[in-house]
C-alpha cells in the first residue's frame, strides 16, 4: 500500500482495478490499519477467554480509538478481533453530541 499511494498513478489504478466494496472494507478494516497494540486479544497464550483489556498510553497513542474499534466489532460481529461476550452495548457521552459523532 505504501508504495502505492506514492506512485503517481495511484488514483487511476485504483479505479481501474478496485471495487468500491473492496474499497470500502480496506479503508474501513482495522486489522490493516491498527497496530498489534491496538488490537484487543480474544484468547490467552493457551486458549482461554481473555476477560480484561487494560490500553495504557500517553495522549495520541490510539486509546480512544483502539477501544471505538473493539465496540464496532461487537457490533459488527468479526469474531477475530471481538470475542462476541457483548449481547448490548451503551453508548454514553456528555453531552450527547459528542457520543454521536
Amino acid at each position: 500500500m505504501e508504495s502505492l499511494s506514492r506512485h503517481p498513478d495511484a488514483p487511476a489504478w485504483i479505479a481501474a482495478n478496485v471495487s468500491p466494496e473492496e474499497w470500502s472494507r480496506i479503508t474501513h478494516d482495522w486489522r490493516l490499519w491498527g497496530r498489534l497494540d491496538q488490537i484487543a486479544p480474544t484468547a490467552t497464550k493457551i486458549g482461554n477467554p481473555w476477560h480484561t483489556w487494560l490500553v495504557l498510553g500517553g495522549r495520541g497513542s490510539g486509546k480512544t480509538r483502539a477501544g471505538a474499534e473493539w465496540v464496532r466489532a461487537q457490533a459488527l460481529h468479526l469474531a477475530d478481533l471481538a470475542d462476541r461476550r457483548s449481547h448490548r452495548i451503551a453508548l454514553v457521552g456528555d453531552p450527547i453530541g459528542q457520543a454521536k459523532r
